[in-house]
């Protein structure tokens, strides 16, 4: 063990004497002290360029060591490892600029292995990053490393600049966006169909009710300026026609409205969504969701989701999709909560939602019998008193006397005087006899005096 880091220690030494000899003291020490820092490999994604090009060389490092960057104090290095020189910009073809290593003007002895090395007050690491510069086909006027992107028929699509990250370390930039080989303009009426769309670092190319012609190489080129360096950097993408398609979903039912239930009765709601498409391509996916989680397919939860079905439409083209929402039984806790109908396409993500709201009392029903029953008592009330009203008053005055005014001193002989004519006894009664004449009849009660007179 320690004859081995003997050999090591003096093999060093040996490499730094000679380099010193050479006068390459510092590159050398710079490269033995990259060459014992802790090895991570590999990047993952190839750069490619071609010849004129620029190239952005990113590092991983920052990301994968976990280390708060922002509080210890580091030093990024980039080396060419073909020679073993370190990259500034004293050479005006080189930029370190944060985490990223550009390249000005490449040329095709520029391709090969370029090493990051971070280094930390206690420790450093280092990682390699492959650059591939290709040849280009002038026939093609694009390049050889090309992207794939879909556009759908008849509908209006977008293509993406495959240029974002590198859009967001440069200072100013310019897109400009060619078919095959000519540029295209948009205001040109022979490109009307074609419009340049810029958002937030994303550059895009909307091309409108999209024909099988329209199946072509797009490459976006990227004009820019870098702390007083400018360069240029393209992609090319290989744009398909898809004839199968799914437009933007549209949430029918729910419709964000509030639904009444009755505690402890079941219920059930359907999210219905309608996707413009032609084919038999998978085009959404519906989910219900409830507390920003998603609700349970389980049949035998109180509250699930059903699995979702589809439905070709013969009307339009397109498909409906239905996902059925169920309470086996409303409870309290169920009330005052948003549920959600959550589309999931590649053509977008509509939502719809209801509140479910406890059902409100039924007044009609106690109203209508009060109303009932006081028709009733009134009617049986009137009834009563056309038939008993002399018993009625009657009873008043012995039940309440103070309301009735005493007639004693009122200067009358009797309460009431009867008439009525006498019939002899040999005399023949008349057909016709008077009637008995009654004279203040609700003027007495059953003690009063009662005079009859006979008339003969």
């Amino acid at each position: 063990m320690d004859s081995s880091m003997d050999w090591s220690q003096r093999l060093q030494l040996l490499l730094f004497s000679l380099l010193c000899l050479t006068g390459n003291s510092k590159a050398v020490g710079d490269s033995l002290f990259a060459e014992l820092c802790e090895d991570k490999g590999r990047e993952t994604e190839w750069v490619f360029s071609v010849s004129g090009d620029a190239a952005m060389l990113t590092s991983t490092l920052l990301d994968l060591n976990g280390f708060n960057y922002h509080s210890i104090p580091y030093n990024i290095s980039w080396y060419y490892l073909r020679t073993g020189t370190e990259l500034t910009r004293k050479t005006g073809k080189t930029l370190v600029r944060g985490k990223t290593l550009w390249i000005f003007n490449i040329m095709m002895e520029d391709a090969g292995d370029y090493e990051c090395v971070v280094r930390l007050p206690s420790e450093c690491y280092k990682k390699v990053a492959l650059l591939i510069v290709n040849h280009t086909n002038p026939e093609e006027c694009g390049r050889p490393e090309k992207a794939q992107q879909v556009l759908t028929n008849t509908a209006t699509s977008f293509l993406n600049c495959p240029l974002s990250e590198h859009i967001r370390e440069v200072d100013n930039y310019s897109i400009q966006w060619y078919k095959g080989c000519e540029p295209i303009v948009e205001d040109d009426p022979l490109w009307n169909r074609f419009s340049y769309v810029s958002h937030s670092a994303v550059e895009l190319l909307r091309v409108e009710v999209v024909t099988l012609e329209d199946h072509a190489f797009y490459t976006c080129t990227m004009t820019f300026n870098l702390e007083g360096l400018s360069g240029r950097i393209s992609e090319t993408i290989n744009s398909m026609v898809d004839v199968e398609y799914c437009l933007e979903p549209k949430v029918v039912e729910p419709a964000n409205e509030i639904i009444k239930a009755d505690l402890g009765s079941s219920f059930s709601k359907m999210c219905r969504v309608f996707v413009p498409s032609v084919g038999n391509k998978h085009c959404a996916n519906l989910n219900w969701i409830a507390r920003d989680n998603s609700i349970s397919k389980i049949v035998s939860e109180r509250v699930f989701q059903e699995s979702q079905r589809g439905n070709f439409s013969e009307e339009k083209e397109g498909v409906w999709l239905e996902r059925n929402l169920n309470f086996l039984t409303v409870e309290e806790e169920d009330f005052s909560i948003h549920y959600t109908c959550k589309v999931s396409s590649d053509r977008g993500s509509p939502s719809a939602s209801f509140t479910l709201q406890p059902t409100d009392p039924n007044y009609l029903f106690p109203i209508g019998v009060l109303l009932i029953t006081l028709v009733l008592v009134f009617t049986v009330s009137v009834v009563i008193y056309h038939c008993f009203k002399i018993d009625i008053m009657l009873s008043l005055r012995r039940m309440f006397p103070l309301l009735h005014t005493n007639t004693d001193s009122d200067g009358k002989l009797y309460d009431a005087y009867v008439a009525y004519p006498c019939v002899q006894k040999d005399e023949v009664p008349r057909e016709e006899q008077p009637v008995e004449l009654v004279m203040g009849l609700m003027g007495f009660g059953e003690d009063s005096d009662r005079h009859k007179e006979e008339i003969c």
